[in-house]
């Protein structure tokens, strides 16, 4: 995977294109061997914006690697030139809480703290959108 060394994504409202602040999301990189990996959260500044960086991403792939080595063969280069962005709702949030509090209660606080500060209490499903990966990408909710 090319991948660039930011990614802006960007979140607008499907009617009026308008920017939507305050959204909690993942993206998901396709890898090639095993599992997927999941990158983030992030959440949308007061534009609808949120920059990933590559070293974030590296980071975040050879955190999992080295955690769960059984998991994960991929590196950042095996992985295809799209992502998957997951919105998730107020409902996923909470369950990824929960289950996140079992065995990593400092990570499961951060993840509550994105969670009070997000719009996502209103989403009653997730959204997921499959995009290329280029400098920026927006997605409409």
């Amino acid at each position: 995977m090319k991948i660039p060394q930011k990614i802006k994504i960007k979140i607008l409202e499907k009617i009026s294109l308008l920017p939507v602040p305050g959204v909690y999301f993942e993206i998901e990189l396709i890898a090639q061997f095993k599992n997927n990996y999941f990158i983030g959260p992030f959440i949308t500044d007061s534009f609808g914006e949120s920059i990933i960086t590559k070293d974030i991403i590296i980071q975040q792939i050879n955190r999992d690697k080295d955690f769960y080595m059984m998991d994960y063969a991929s590196d950042i280069d095996d992985c295809d030139d799209e992502i998957i962005i997951h919105v998730l709702s107020g409902e996923s949030i909470r369950q990824k809480i929960n289950n996140v509090k079992k065995y990593f209660p400092e990570n499961a606080e951060l993840l509550n703290a994105l969670f009070s500060v997000s719009i996502n209490e209103r989403f009653t499903v997730d959204i997921i959108k499959k995009l290329g990966i280029k400098e920026e990408l927006k997605f409409e909710i």
